[in-house]
């Protein structure tokens, strides 16, 4: 089960901002895109070309699968965010649900997902523009049982 509350914090709004909040199979992604990311990865995130935010997740040296979340999620400087994964012991079936805070919309679903070993990853960076970015991690939990 991994649950993490985390805002969008940047001073401006800066529409190719990308980020990648979750599970990875390193400690740092560097300038790009979440999606090109080389490990595995679970993750609520967006790429700077994407106006909404995805549930995004890979497997090491595969292409990366992202399910859109529509406009009620969208990748903006100042929504605050609870991010939720989990699945049953000895499944491979990942439940998600993310609430947006800042206007109580509500997305969840499920994929099949069979990762192996994930790290906490909190992840945003600028791509080309020169104002920084930042973000809040308000809590992060996280409970292995397999």
């Amino acid at each position: 089960y991994y649950r993490a509350r985390i805002k969008n914090d940047d001073p401006t709004n800066i529409s190719t901002a990308r980020f990648s909040y979750g599970l990875s199979g390193n400690t740092i992604i560097g300038n790009i895109n979440p999606s090109t990311y080389v490990q595995e990865m679970l993750s609520f995130g967006a790429d700077n070309s994407d106006t909404n935010c995805q549930i995004m997740y890979k497997l090491f040296g595969g292409s990366t699968t992202k399910i859109n979340l529509g406009n009620t999620m969208p990748k903006s400087q100042t929504n605050d965010y609870v991010i939720e994964f989990w699945r049953l012991e000895g499944t491979t079936t990942i439940n998600y649900r993310v609430t947006n805070l800042t206007t109580s919309a509500v997305v969840q679903g499920s994929f099949v997902f069979a990762f192996t070993r994930l790290a906490l990853g909190c992840f945003r960076n600028n791509d080309i523009a020169t104002t920084a970015v930042s973000f809040a991690v308000r809590r992060v939990e996280l409970y292995i049982n397999d």
